[in-house]
């Protein structure tokens, strides 16, 4: 869902691209944001992060836990990591990362809608 404030400053939420009002009504789109906890062997520490940061996300901190596992904070976008990141997660951990997310709220994007004729 995203949150639309237009020009005489209505706050409208968009679930549905059809509801997008026109790109003359809009002041700015944003989109829902959530921080990302990761926990991961550290020899997967560079195929996670570029997974990441492929993903928009922000780096926030890195932390060790021991000499061979560290903690990952990343901020990004919420729909970046609905479809398949976890996954792709997985796969590039051999499966030892875990993953969780809280919503931290609503960011300015740079979001254009397209029609397709």
């Amino acid at each position: 869902m995203f949150q639309v404030t237009k020009k005489n400053g209505e706050v409208v939420k968009i679930s549905n691209p059809s509801s997008f009002p026109s790109k003359n009504e809009i002041q700015k789109i944003e989109e829902p944001y959530v921080k990302v906890n990761i926990i991961t062997p550290s020899k997967c520490i560079g195929g996670i992060m570029d997974l990441v940061q492929g993903r928009r996300g922000g780096f926030k901190n890195m932390e060790y836990i021991d000499e061979k596992i560290l903690r990952l904070d990343y901020e990004l976008p919420l729909n970046e990591i609905i479809l398949d990141f976890y996954d792709k997660l997985k796969s590039i951990s051999s499966g030892y990362a875990s993953l969780d997310y809280d919503l931290i709220g609503y960011q300015p994007s740079e979001l254009a809608k397209v029609d397709i004729l």
